[in-house]
């Protein structure tokens, strides 16, 4: 059926999260994959891989951001290969604004392969940051027969109708794009499935529905028995629902097709769960928790001591006053303990939660802002971005024979919304805080006069 899909096609993204503290080593990515029917003597496979463009790291150049990364896909049997494929692929971007640490990069690898079990490697390498993420699947491959049966389901995050033939995600006309997850929550509330029925011919028609099953097997949920004609031999059915409207948890996903005949009768399943947020509540800190913070004790005097200058960001002048008189690594250890969880009390979040974000904001102001030897973090760019988090919006104003270049961050959620101005004073790329509105801020009413090109403030 889709023999002329087993054609290799380059891809331009379909889609451009934060991820745990784990983002500092390596690429966190998630895999999945669906058989279909092919041939009598194989079946066509679909691996998909899925990462958030958050975990990668952006270079800037004079007019765009930029990211380079790396997909492969392994397959082994019994230990000896059996397929091996990589795609490269170049993310742009015009300004900060246009990245969505939430958004999700998608890509799909095809390929045909006889009935079997195997073992599937996917990997992810961000060729900048040369940081890499896999995930290993055990890949079972049936034997389609001749009697009723369906293909895997492949769960999905959209379903539309394709606006051209061909495209790395079409199947019969529709774009289908794969949730490798199958993890649903409030930001992804949507499943939409896709499964294939095959050896329809001998039915006049035939009914199909969908059911959510708890683990012990309980019915959660019932879709409509939807009634169907038999057009041909196989046929594609989609169905979706808001996950939403089931509680936290694990579930299974099964579609039963039963015959006309009242003899012919499938069934296939697949796993998938769901998360929800919690409405942010005054949090609960455990004092009795050990003195010293398991993260620091491997860490070294200098890693501690390289922590804290990243961290007065976030420290009051009393931190500042006690971090001097610490000599002892140990001391320093249980000094850095208390001040994240101290930082995760005034930011209202779970222990640990704090520190998480500042390393993963830290690594991005490195790899966006970093000028020779001027690391990205101790620029103006860099400590806004360090405590403020990425701005809602970033209106960018280039050079011209009256101005410098200048860029505005705008911040709607904080104090009603404010604004951080930033002037590149000399035209080397190095942007500095001129005006906030912001309370705790440096603010300059005059701003605008540090753009103006003229070196002469006192008129001629």
């Amino acid at each position: 059926m889709y023999q002329s899909l087993l054609n290799k096609t380059l891809l331009t993204l379909a889609a451009l999260l934060l991820s745990t503290q784990a983002q500092v080593s390596f690429l966190p990515i998630s895999a999945d994959y669906a058989s279909f029917s092919n041939t009598d003597s194989t079946a066509y496979v679909e691996f998909y891989l899925s990462f958030y463009q958050g975990n990668l790291q952006y270079r800037q150049t004079p007019d765009s951001l930029y990211a380079q990364f790396r997909t492969e896909l392994t397959i082994t049997q019994n230990g000896d290969s059996v397929y091996q494929t990589y795609h490269l692929y170049k993310s742009l971007a015009k300004d900060t604004s246009e990245l969505k640490l939430f958004s999700q990069f998608n890509d799909i690898f095809k390929t045909a392969l006889k009935p079997g079990t195997y073992q599937a490697r996917l990997k992810l390498e961000d060729m900048l940051a040369k940081r890499s993420g896999e995930y290993q699947l055990t890949v079972y491959v049936p034997q389609v027969g001749k009697d009723l049966c369906f293909s895997s389901i492949q769960l999905c995050s959209n379903i539309k109708k394709a606006q051209e033939p061909q495209g790395l995600f079409v199947k019969n006309g529709m774009n289908v794009m794969p949730n490798a997850q199958s993890k649903f929550d409030a930001l992804h509330p949507m499943l939409y499935f896709y499964v294939e029925v095959y050896n329809l011919k001998d039915l006049d028609g035939y009914s199909i529905q969908y059911n959510i099953l708890s683990l012990e097997g309980d019915t959660v949920k019932s879709g409509p028995v939807r009634k169907r004609k038999v057009i041909n031999n196989n046929q594609v059915e989609i169905d979706g629902f808001n996950t939403m409207a089931l509680p936290a948890g694990i579930y299974n996903l099964t579609v039963n097709v039963k015959g006309n005949d009242g003899k012919s009768s499938t069934q296939i399943k697949k796993r998938f769960s769901v998360t929800k947020f919690r409405k942010r509540q005054a949090i609960g800190h455990d004092e009795s928790l050990p003195e010293m913070d398991q993260v620091f004790i491997s860490m070294t005097e200098k890693e501690l001591r390289d922590e804290y200058q990243k961290a007065r960001y976030y420290a009051t002048a009393d931190d500042d006053r006690l971090y001097k008189q610490l000599e002892k690594p140990d001391e320093l250890r249980i000094f850095l303990t208390k001040l994240w969880r101290e930082i995760d009390k005034r930011q209202n979040t779970v222990p640990g939660q704090s520190r998480i974000q500042f390393l993963q904001r830290v690594e991005e102001a490195d790899a966006r802002f970093t000028r020779g030897s001027r690391p990205g973090w101790k620029t103006d760019f860099g400590r806004v971005l360090i405590i403020y988090g990425n701005p809602d919006e970033v209106d960018r104003y280039d050079s011209n024979s009256s101005g410098k270049p200048y860029q505005i961050w705008k911040y709607n959620q904080i104090q009603g919304g404010v604004i951080f101005v930033f002037v590149d004073r000399n035209g080397f790329g190095r942007y500095e805080l001129v005006h906030s509105t912001h309370r705790k801020e440096l603010q300059n009413p005059y701003w605008e006069n540090e753009i103006n090109n003229s070196d002469n403030f006192f008129g001629n």
